[in-house]
């Protein structure tokens, strides 16, 4: 009896036992995806938000064109070198481990220009209204006015050595651009410690407050934090598009850090309204 009963326990180990041993052991689920579609053209930029930091990016072809947007690192920009190329794929790993693939295949006019993935666990895709403006259309942008024949300075001052000089104007749909030169005739270095344009009234009236209003920075183009002795620097604001109010004045207000070399332009409405156009066909994307 107790021989039956040592065996009967045996078996149950041994079955308990074979039965972990396969849950160990399991293999694991495999998940595959062939990958997002996706359309991009040789004249036109396509841009991906994502979540994260983008740390790789592998493309199956090399007409496929690719570059992270200046500034920052988690929009990926996308066109097509050429026109009518085969299927290919487009891999991206981000800071947080996750991996988006996609299937890409060329379009003369995608449907849609801008592609975000939102933080949630179903890593939907969603597609942005073409018409607002974006980080693409801005640096295809910043291009064309870098690529045009370069305006004289129609509007400057100068302060112990600093000049500040405001070169042009461009619009493109809600978007206007301010085109500035800094020249430093001095041997001391100019460090920038702010650079604003904002709207404020013309007068002020006993007794009661300023109003100003800061026009928001969309992105700059060059660099005008530091300024070396004996150098010049151009760059570009892009800020939204907007116009003078009556009895109001714009102003650039250029800010040294820890100096007294400070500079204000007085821009009227007269010149806003004469902003240069960017038209679609002088951008040069990518």
């Amino acid at each position: 009896m107790k021989y039956l009963l040592s065996i009967t326990i045996a078996g149950l180990l041994l079955f308990v036992m074979q039965a972990s041993a396969q849950d160990k052991f399991a293999p694991y689920t495999v998940k595959s995806s062939k990958g997002h579609p996706l359309s991009i053209s040789e004249t036109k930029t396509t841009s991906i938000v994502f979540p994260f930091d983008i740390i790789s990016v592998d493309r199956g072809r090399k007409e496929v064109m690719v570059q992270k947007a200046k500034g920052v690192n988690n929009i990926l920009l996308l066109k097509a070198g050429r026109t009518s190329f085969p299927e290919t794929n487009l891999t991206v790993i981000t800071a947080d481990g996750q991996l988006y693939p996609f299937i890409l295949n060329y379009d003369h006019n995608p449907d849609s220009l801008y592609l975000s993935f939102k933080k949630t666990g179903n890593d939907q895709l969603t597609k942005s209204n073409k018409q607002s403006p974006n980080i693409a259309t801005i640096e295809a942008d910043f291009i064309a006015i870098k690529n045009a024949k370069p305006a004289p300075v129609w509007l400057k001052k100068v302060r112990y050595g600093i000049t500040l000089g405001l070169q042009d104007l461009y619009v493109n749909d809600n978007v206007m651009y301010f085109q500035f030169s800094l020249r430093n005739c001095s041997h001391v270095d100019y460090t920038t410690s702010s650079f604003n344009i904002f709207i404020k009234d013309k007068k002020q009236r006993k007794r009661t407050a300023t109003q100003e209003v800061a026009c928001e920075i969309l992105a700059t183009d060059g660099d005008y934090q530091l300024i070396k002795g004996k150098t010049v620097q151009t760059f570009i604001l892009a800020v939204p598009k907007f116009t003078i109010p009556d009895k109001k004045k714009c102003i650039i207000q250029l800010m040294e850090k820890n100096g007294g070399r400070n500079i204000s332009l007085k821009i009227n409405n007269s010149r806003i309204i004469k902003a240069k156009l960017i038209a679609s066909n002088d951008r040069t994307e990518l």
